[in-house]
């Protein structure tokens, strides 16, 4: 991963904490420990997977599904790194129906 996208990371990550999504990052880390197995369902950038990450520690586990393919590479990347070494990212959809949907992409 190049620096730049580390930083950009760190950066995106503290903000959610600090301002939009303070109290959701918040009760959610509250309810974390090490070596839990913690579920990302629409990662995204990895804001949420990289709290968690660190949440769990080096024992535990987090389970990222990204429906955007370029998303998911995006994530994928990070998998090696330090930063999210704890998670895995799948490429899919979750939902309540079987069956293949294409995600539109801008």
């Amino acid at each position: 991963m190049l620096i730049n996208d580390y930083i950009r990371l760190i950066i995106r990550s503290y903000k959610h904490r600090c301002s939009s999504e303070k109290f959701e990052i918040n009760y959610m880390l509250a309810h974390l420990s090490a070596g839990d197995i913690s579920i990302d369902i629409g990662g995204y950038k990895g804001v949420y997977a990289h709290w968690m990450s660190g949440a769990v520690g080096a024992s535990g586990k987090v389970y990222c599904f990204e429906p955007q393919p370029v998303q998911a590479e995006y994530l994928k990347h990070f998998g090696g790194q330090r930063c999210l070494s704890t998670h895995t990212t799948f490429s899919m959809r979750l939902g309540g129906v079987s069956g293949f949907l294409p995600t539109l992409q801008k």
